[in-house]
């Protein structure tokens, strides 16, 4: 069953690669490890005006700051440029995520447009830290014929600690996509409009959504933690006037998530 708008969402709710994780504190070793569970409200495809509640694994482990997975993604800093303050700095490197595909039988207003396969997302990321603020861009291109196509993730987040055990932030971003994701994933073709009653739509490449994400953690133990998110975003251009989204869905996507994790 697609869970498409489940993992935008946490994308969103997270800083890149989903590195914004709940609060734990384990021992330094070479090894960090966290593991739990997510549960999200979540709209049932993009551009959906109907919902669901979804149940995900989380994990976040890291090896020596060098290799990483965390959620759906993993990767490499390659290059990784300390600054003066711990968590400072720039990183670069390798990525590959996993995406959901979409079948048409996830919704009524999908009807007669086909399934889309999952989706092995590879590219590279950038971030960069300073203090409470860390910016990000991730470009990645399906390479096992999902949506086929290319997305550009941009944002910039701000993290702030609220007491000893608890912290806050927030995260604008954006999301541009390419001629062949738009097509297969808010396109309407001749065939799938006549399959499905809707309007021939033609979808081109663009800014595809703007976000913003709020997120707050408290650590129970040095190893329990807990979490909650709200991410909202607002499908644009193409996106937004596809059928599916103006005339059966929605812009406004909103999903909540609620996170239990344990450091080792």
């Amino acid at each position: 069953m697609s869970r498409a708008p489940l993992v935008a969402l946490l994308l969103l709710a997270s800083t890149p690669v989903l590195a914004q994780g709940p609060v734990v504190a384990p021992p330094q070793r070479d090894w960090q490890l966290t593991l739990g569970g997510s549960v999200g409200f979540v709209p049932k495809y993009q551009g959906s005006s109907n919902y669901e509640l979804r149940a995900l694994p989380y994990v976040d482990a890291t090896y020596k700051d060098l290799v990483f997975v965390r959620g759906l993604a993993a990767g490499a800093n390659l290059v990784n440029v300390r600054g003066p303050r711990p968590g400072d700095g720039l990183r670069m490197g390798p990525i590959v995520r996993y995406g959901f595909g979409r079948e048409e039988s996830d919704d009524e207003a999908l009807r007669g447009l086909g399934d889309i396969d999952d989706a092995i997302e590879a590219g590279a990321f950038v971030s960069y830290s300073a203090g409470p603020f860390l910016a990000d861009l991730t470009l990645v291109k399906d390479v096992a014929d999902g949506h086929d196509g290319v997305l550009a993730d941009a944002g910039i987040a701000w993290r702030v600690p609220l007491t000893q055990r608890m912290r806050g932030s927030v995260r604008a971003s954006t999301t541009w996509a390419n001629d062949t994701y738009m097509s297969n994933v808010f396109g309407i073709s001749a065939a799938q409009s006549a399959r499905s009653g809707m309007r021939v739509h033609d979808a081109g490449a663009g800014i595809k959504d703007v976000g913003l994400a709020f997120s707050l953690s408290y650590g129970l133990t040095e190893s329990w933690s807990v979490s909650g998110r709200v991410a909202y975003s607002r499908l644009l251009g193409d996106a937004a006037d596809s059928p599916i989204v103006a005339d059966r869905g929605a812009k406004n996507q909103v999903g909540t998530f609620l996170t239990v994790a344990y450091g080792f």
